[in-house]
């Protein structure tokens, strides 16, 4: 296979081809043998068409041998980059409001540049240049522009898409696949066309519809009515575009700040995590058609065995045992019954999330105890059925849900097949997978049948994990570990996402703030160029340079402070588009819109006090000989 090939498994050195033995049908291996199909669909087939097929074939195996499954349909591409599409897409639009800004930005210079040659336009008409060659000249030169932007724009992208690279999360899907080919030629080529018409056009007719005659004037030198509207509309445009940016990275980085702050739960320092797979000194060498694959009695003495080497470790505080640990690994989902309630046939059968646990589980991470008790070593089941005295912990969120005007604590939950189990203890919530998404419910069983290790030290986690090594290796030299980690690198890496888009969009705004200043200071900047005759009558016939300069600032902070109002609507509009993004900020949140506004306000009051400056500083004498 091509190494570029990552479905679904982007981690796979070896692909064996599936054999399937009588043996392995056997209805016992349905809890240790997972398959995950992979199907196109046919032509003419959606995903609705294909979700009743599969389920009609699903019910041929819905009876008391096989148990109840339920088959779910799914788009490869939704299962690849599902969780990261929202983001790209905010990014995608971040990028298209940065090249509306620019485009905005560049036609705002180009009509700049086309008054200073207001003279030589006319000239050209008066001699009888036909208006459209004039457009067609002018319009020429912004299709150059443009494309030596995007060209050399094509060449620093290649430097800065390795840095992106470098910054952005391992677990991105096909990040490593990301390079510059024909297609961002191609794609580049056109933005640069588009670009070209839509802000190139109108400013070249609007340089050459000004009158012959007054242009021709030497004191001809205002821009027309309509002129100064279209430019100033740019600058205000520009305004608006940088807040809205800078508004979306104020709220992404105050979302990323609480999502940092978040109690998951339990406590992550100290904390080592690591993968192994049960030993094949285990297996059930005398299995039958309803014997286990591992015989229960020696998974529960290896692991006893493994957890005494590893507490033995000087530095170890804590070594636990599950089949699943916050950010490391997901157990399963599981329903079950409640002893002395009458199910409900309209509503879905109770649920949880189950993980199979050690007693030392609870202390390894901290994790708090509400009320009750936790269960201890004499009350451990070798087998998955819930035995005489069989014990269950369950989290608050299910506590919550299922008894919420009582005590939980001595209900039985399970089910007439398999048996009940008593609940003993009740503990705090724990978010295992984001931190932005709360507890959906746990059961913790008694057992040992986990294969991730918990292991809390007394200081630096990762010195310990040679040492850790040995230690299962003493117990059993064939087994391996993997997938070692930290706690506090499993949720850095859960956040890496989020911070990646955080980190893009800020830049973007960043860009986009310099490029709205360098827009309000171009137009200010000409309007005072253009304006010095103007400027130096006025004050040789006595006015202050003080209200000179507060000329200029009310002109300048006209456009701006019109342009911040527009941003602050156009942001209130586009919020619900990035809701899916935030995470503890609901309705208006004043802060972002605050803070963005008054910094795009002190960045235009710098853009504008250089011109206003400028103007407070001619020299009358000057001024009046100025062409």
């Amino acid at each position: 296979m091509p190494k570029e090939f990552e479905a679904l498994y982007p981690h796979v050195d070896v692909w064996v081809p599936a054999a399937f033995s009588p043996e392995s049908l056997l209805p016992k291996y349905r809890w240790y043998v997972g398959y995950t199909m992979l199907a196109r669909l046919a032509r003419g087939v959606n995903l609705q068409r294909a979700q009743v097929g599969m389920e009609t074939s699903a019910a041929q195996f819905n009876n008391g041998v096989f148990g109840q499954y339920h088959v779910e349909v799914r788009s490869l591409m939704d299962e690849e980059v599902g969780d990261v599409r929202n983001q790209l897409y905010l990014v995608w639009a971040a990028v298209g409001l940065l090249l509306l800004l620019a485009c905005a930005n560049v036609a705002n210079l180009v009509m700049v540049r086309n008054e200073g040659r207001t003279h030589e336009i006319a000239i050209r008409s008066a001699l009888g240049c036909p208006r459209i060659r004039l457009v067609r000249q002018l319009f020429t030169e912004s299709v150059l522009l443009a494309l030596a932007g995007g060209g050399i724009g094509f060449l620093l992208a290649g430097a800065l898409l390795r840095a992106l690279i470098g910054l952005a999360p391992a677990d991105l899907p096909r990040i490593a696949n990301v390079h510059l080919d024909m297609r961002v030629v191609v794609w580049t080529f056109a933005i640069c066309l588009i670009s070209s018409v839509l802000f190139g056009v109108l400013p070249a007719f609007l340089s050459t519809r000004a009158p012959v005659a007054e242009s021709l004037k030497i004191g001809g030198r205002s821009m027309t009515s309509g002129r100064r509207s279209f430019a100033n509309a740019l600058v205000v445009s520009q305004v608006a575009l940088a807040l809205v940016l800078l508004i979306g990275s104020g709220l992404l980085l105050r979302t990323f700040k609480r999502l940092a702050e978040v109690n998951p739960g339990f406590v992550a320092d100290n904390v080592l995590t690591m993968h192994f797979p049960l030993p094949t000194a285990a297996m059930n060498l005398g299995e039958t058609a309803s014997s286990m694959p591992y015989d229960p009695l020696r998974v529960a003495s290896f692991s006893t065995s493994v957890l005494d080497r590893i507490s033995s470790v000087p530095g170890v505080s804590q070594a636990a045992m599950a089949t699943g640990a916050p950010f490391a690994s997901e157990g399963y989902n599981g329903t079950f019954e409640i002893k002395g309630r009458r199910a409900d046939p309209t509503k879905r059968t109770p649920h949880a999330n189950v993980t199979y646990a050690t007693p030392q589980y609870f202390a390894a991470l901290k994790i708090p105890l509400i009320r009750g008790r936790f269960y201890n070593a004499a009350e451990m089941r070798v087998g998955n059925s819930s035995e005489k005295a069989a014990v269950r912990i369950i989290d608050e969120t299910l506590a919550k849900r299922f008894w919420p005007n009582q005590d939980a604590i001595g209900s039985e939950i399970g089910d007439e097949k398999d048996g009940w189990a008593t609940i003993i203890g009740v503990v705090g919530d724990v978010r295992d997978t984001d931190l932005a998404v709360e507890s959906k419910g746990m059961i913790y069983v008694p057992g040992y049948f986990g294969t991730t290790l918990i292991i809390r030290t007394k200081s630096n986690p990762t010195s310990f994990v040679a040492a850790i090594r040995e230690a299962i290796h003493e117990v059993d030299s064939s087994v391996p570990v993997y997938d070692v980690n930290s706690m506090q690198d499993l949720l850095a890496a859960s956040l890496q996402g989020r911070e990646f888009a955080t980190l893009l969009l800020t830049l973007f705004a960043t860009l986009a703030l310099a490029l709205a200043s360098v827009g309000l200071y171009a137009v200010l900047s000409y309007l005072v160029t253009r304006r010095t005759q103007e400027i130096g009558i006025r004050i040789a016939i006595g006015a202050s340079r003080e209200s000179v300069l507060l000329l200029v600032f009310r002109y300048g902070l006209t456009m701006a402070l019109a342009g911040i109002a527009l941003g602050l609507g156009v942001s209130l509009l586009l919020k619900p588009l990035i809701a899916s993004q935030l995470f503890g900020i609901k309705g208006f949140d004043g802060a972002s819109f605050t803070l963005a506004s008054l910094l795009l306000a002190m960045t235009a009051l710098m853009a504008i006090f250089v011109p206003a400056n400028r103007a407070m500083r001619v020299d009358p004498m000057v001024a009046l000989r100025h062409e």
